[in-house]
């Protein structure tokens, strides 16, 4: 059975090199998706570092000598592709074209390589929780929250978060940009020119924390009693959407404490139990 890497490259950097460089030579070839099936799946009209023409990217990709096969995905090449292992980017766009077109097929969603992760940022405060937890589900937990975080487009840093009533997820969400998940490519990203820690009121992205709050509000769910689990601890503003939502306990797998996010969890008649899950 062949594979291939099937990608969105709007424009080429180190970050795809790098990509090539690990399957180019464990792959049979590569699919680029082409201009239909892209605006398929999202929203691009602003996407200021996309080439008008996907043959440029095929042609420089050649150029690499990387792969044995470059080619164009269109719509009509896609059920040849069904019979074949897909390796992919394990971002929004792929996903969905891969829950569109792909079931059944073997997909590999292989880590984050247009972002930026959570080890680049400066360290804060270190955070002091309550308990540490090395419980079975706790540790489940964690490690879904890890995976919605991957969903995100944030550069700077993933962040995933879940609400969990009676040892049941009932809602997740990770940080996001609106309306587009692209916007940070299409305008910029605020954050990208401060330095990290400081003026956390200024955000392009809206929080996981804030986003699953307003979710469990625009869907009459009550938050008062349950668990938030999240991979990386909140902010200062986010800490306090969480006690005003009747939250009880706030697990975390890393991060910092930042400001008074500390003091605000321990409101009192309001507070929060903070509990690292290792």
């Amino acid at each position: 059975m062949k594979t291939y890497l099937v990608l969105y490259i709007p424009v080429l950097h180190q970050g795809y090199l790098n990509l090539f460089k690990k399957y180019g030579a464990r792959v049979d070839g590569i699919f680029i998706l082409g201009k239909g099936l892209v605006k398929e799946h999202t929203y691009l009209e602003k996407e200021i570092r996309a080439l008008d023409d996907p043959g440029i990217i095929k042609r420089m990709i050649e150029a690499t000598g990387y792969f044995r096969e470059v080619k164009i995905l269109g719509i009509r090449a896609i059920f040849a592709l069904k019979k074949c292992r897909v390796i992919t980017a394990n971002e929004q766009l792929t996903r969905r074209f891969a829950a569109t077109y792909l079931r059944g097929t073997k997909v590999l969603y292989d880590s984050s390589f247009l972002r930026w992760d959570e080890g680049h940022l400066a360290a804060q405060t270190l955070v002091h929780p309550d308990k540490i937890s090395k419980n079975h589900f706790d540790r489940n937990m964690k490690k879904e929250a890890y995976e919605e975080s991957e969903l995100s487009s944030e550069w700077w840093r993933h962040v995933g978060a879940l609400i969990v009533k009676n040892r049941r997820v009932i809602l997740k969400s990770r940080n996001q940009f609106l309306p587009t998940e692209y916007n940070p490519y299409a305008f910029g990203n605020i954050r990208d020119f401060i330095k990290a820690g400081k003026q956390p009121e200024v955000q392009a992205a809206l929080h996981a924390e804030k986003a699953i709050i307003s979710q469990a509000a625009r869907e009459g769910i009550s938050l008062r009693g349950t668990d938030m689990y999240i991979n990386v601890f909140p902010c200062q503003d986010c800490a306090r959407q969480i006690v005003r939502a009747g939250i009880k306990r706030c697990f975390f797998a890393s991060g910092n404490a930042h400001l008074d996010v500390e003091r605000i969890f321990k409101e009192k008649g309001k507070e929060v139990e903070i509990i690292l899950v290792k």
